[in-house]
């Protein structure tokens, strides 16, 4: 059986695999950025005793690599007519394509989303809105760890410091038209100078907190932030 596990909620998607990984009897664990079809043949080839019992387990394989190159191919046609009962788990740092998961279209789908009170927190961050701002914070807190709520905030500010300064970043790359949409309503709160005041405010805010300099929580710390935005 193949397992896809993927989506935004990179966390919860590593939990559940890392705990499938372990409840694994032989896990074979194998890189999909540099997988060869020869590495994977020999993974199923093995002359344990236990060979029937091993579960293949691939990372990133979708994520760092092209569809349409030629081993890609070559390695999803193979497990596409593998006749074996071993399970195969894919585990990929993000979202993935509806024209990825077509490769194999009768795996098992672990859809890990993030909540939706997360971008709504994330999108309404503006200048002088922080008595809205820090309810919508701690709401998004009751589904999310504060790490990742930083972590999106401060690609949020990255990508609107982006488009306003006319700057080419991968994230502006990717963006949908329904993106670019709510991006750019949400740019015009801002100017040029106070995205770039934010951005060192969120960067001063990250170098405290992995430094040990504060004896605030990250909790703490962003909560002050949105009172100073």
């Amino acid at each position: 059986m193949i397992t896809i596990f993927h989506g935004e909620d990179n966390a919860k998607s590593r939990q559940a695999y890392i705990e499938l990984r372990k409840n694994s009897e032989e896990p074979v664990i194998l890189p999909g950025d540099s997988l060869s079809l020869s590495e994977l043949i020999l993974a199923f080839s093995s002359d344990s005793f236990f060979a029937s019992n091993k579960d293949i387990f691939i990372e990133d394989f979708f994520s760092k690599r092209k569809l349409i190159a030629k081993e890609t191919k070559e390695i999803i046609q193979y497990l596409q007519n593998l006749k074996t009962e071993q399970n195969i788990t894919f585990w990929e740092n993000k979202k993935l394509t509806p024209a990825a998961l077509k490769s194999f279209p009768k795996a098992k789908v672990e859809y890990f989303s993030l909540p939706q009170t997360l971008f709504k927190f994330i999108d309404a961050i503006a200048p002088n809105k922080s008595i809205e701002l820090i309810p919508l914070f701690h709401s998004a807190l009751e589904g999310t760890e504060p790490e990742l709520i930083f972590f999106m905030m401060i690609r949020q500010v990255r990508i609107l410091l982006a488009l306003i300064l006319g700057s080419n970043i991968e994230e502006t790359a990717r963006l949908a038209p329904w993106q670019m949409g709510n991006l750019q309503r949400q740019l015009r709160n801002f100017t040029a100078e106070q995205l770039k005041k934010t951005y060192k405010k969120l960067y001063e805010l990250d170098l405290t907190t992995k430094t040990g300099r504060t004896s605030l929580t990250l909790t703490q710390a962003i909560d002050i932030f949105l009172l100073s935005l």
